[in-house]
């Protein structure tokens, strides 16, 4: 079995801030960089994968947010043997971790 443990999926012009995009364009030396990751390219890249872990983005400060269900939603589409409850599973497993965030209950 393969699995792709760690790859991204956001578009460029509505995941990141314009000063984000600026601050890539200046660390490329000023050229245009585009980050999105499509579908399409990620199969070409990774499509012998059998399972695969997607992340966007949560660094709001830095200029980068990528919605849950947007990688939820690309996570269920690349599966070979999609897991119908994705989507959800992912959804309600950030409202948790926030939750845990805001409870006044001790942690160990």
């Amino acid at each position: 079995m393969i699995v792709d443990i760690h790859s991204h999926t956001w578009q460029h012009l509505d995941h990141f801030t314009e000063d984000f995009r600026q601050q890539a364009r200046t660390a490329k030396g000023g050229g245009d960089l585009d980050l999105t990751v499509t579908y399409e390219a990620y199969c070409a890249a990774a499509g012998a994968c059998d399972r695969t872990v997607v992340f966007g983005g949560k660094a709001r400060l830095s200029g980068l947010w990528v919605d849950d269900r947007y990688v939820a939603e690309f996570a269920h589409r690349t599966c070979q043997r999609p897991d119908t409850g994705v989507v959800d599973t992912v959804v309600v497993g950030h409202k948790n971790i926030h939750a845990l965030k805001r409870s006044d209950s001790p942690r160990n």
